[in-house]
């Protein structure tokens, strides 16, 4: 049996380049919600394709903005961050 090695991509690992481009489960789950609502007729199908079009579009533009913006310095604490309104 031969082994073959193939390169590693440049920069980036293929499974994590992957695992980057795939939804996260909560937006599976609500994708399959909206596939389920449409094939019951308790949405139209034009309403599930909008609204799924719009869920896709807005977590991927947050998952650009997120990687583009850098943390503020410290323990990480949102609510230090934004004032803590206790």
């Amino acid at each position: 049996m031969t082994d073959v090695h193939l390169p590693p991509l440049p920069g980036e690992d293929a499974v994590v380049k992957v695992r980057s481009a795939l939804p996260s489960l909560p937006h599976l789950a609500f994708i399959a919600g909206l596939g389920v609502m449409g094939v019951f007729s308790i949405l139209g199908w034009p309403v599930v394709l909008a609204v799924g079009v719009g869920a896709a579009l807005t977590e991927q533009l947050a998952r650009t903005f997120l990687v583009h913006v850098p943390r503020p310095a410290g323990d990480g604490d949102v609510a230090s961050h934004l004032g803590d309104q206790r």
